[in-house]
């Protein structure tokens, strides 16, 4: 119960400065980082909390000449803090809850398929899992409420924020304490807005939605030291945002966790 409570009042804050980071102007993000490991935690209640910091396609949408279909800016470097939370069902199968900057809360189910979990795994272990995740969350927002915004535009959105992931991931312990790992993921991430200005009549009562298969793929390692452990990775990721052409962008990225048994 304090997991989920302090996930839902680190979203709140996070999606109240999602959307408007300056005037008339809406900002998304695609996470490319994973940091998934492919064994499950190995029993009921052992687990991780991992701190992340999360790198993905940004992109920037602005409503230049009161359009709603104009491209986005796209780019790849910048980063944001995000926090992980994996939680072991049995054996095979964890419950990850999910929490970055510009995204809603991703719940995924985690199954290991091959090799030994965490607890038990050793040199050689070699391990393979899928996991699928979903995450959606509504909200409305104004440019009066952040002190960001000082005109008089007023411009507010009621924002529906969905993402579904896809991902399977491959692991072998060279040694006791390391893991290498690759993964390959494919998220559906749709946003869908309805504006509302009392001083623009143009963008008044417009509904719109952008819309992206994200794919990627991801090589990283975990350095585990007894309950700690670090993980780096590189990851690349292809977006195919509504009114833009498709971009492919790379990342590198850094996480530090630990494990409770």
């Amino acid at each position: 119960m304090m997991t989920t409570n302090l996930i839902q009042k680190n979203s709140f804050f996070i999606f109240s400065i999602l959307f408007f980071t300056s005037c008339s102007q809406i900002k998304v993000s695609t996470p490319s980082s994973r940091f998934t490991s492919p064994e499950a935690q190995g029993k009921l209640f052992s687990g991780s909390f991992r701190m992340e910091q999360v790198t993905g396609t940004e992109g920037t949408l602005d409503f230049g000449g009161d359009k709603i279909d104009n491209e986005m800016e796209l780019r790849n470097n910048t980063s944001s803090l995000g926090l992980n939370f994996d939680i072991g069902l049995v054996e095979q199968v964890d419950l990850t809850i999910k929490s970055s900057m510009y995204t809603p809360n991703i719940y995924t189910v985690k199954f290991q398929i091959l090799g030994d979990p965490r607890l038990k795994a050793q040199k050689g272990n070699k391990s393979l899992a899928a996991s699928i995740g979903y995450g959606s969350q509504e909200q409305s927002q104004s440019e009066s409420d952040f002190e960001l915004f000082s005109d008089s535009k007023n411009i507010e959105a009621d924002i529906i924020n969905t993402m579904l992931e896809l991902s399977v991931i491959y692991g072998y312990r060279p040694e006791n304490d390391t893991l290498v790992y690759t993964s390959v993921q494919a998220i559906k991430h749709d946003i869908d807005f309805k504006l509302k200005s009392t001083t623009n009549t143009t963008l008044d009562d417009k509904s719109f939605a952008l819309h992206t298969w994200a794919y990627g793929a991801s090589l990283g390692a975990t350095r585990y030291f007894e309950s700690y452990y670090l993980n780096i990775e590189t990851s690349a990721q292809k977006v195919d945002w509504t009114n833009n052409d498709p971009m492919t962008y790379a990342f590198i990225s850094m996480a530090l966790g630990y494990n409770w048994n």
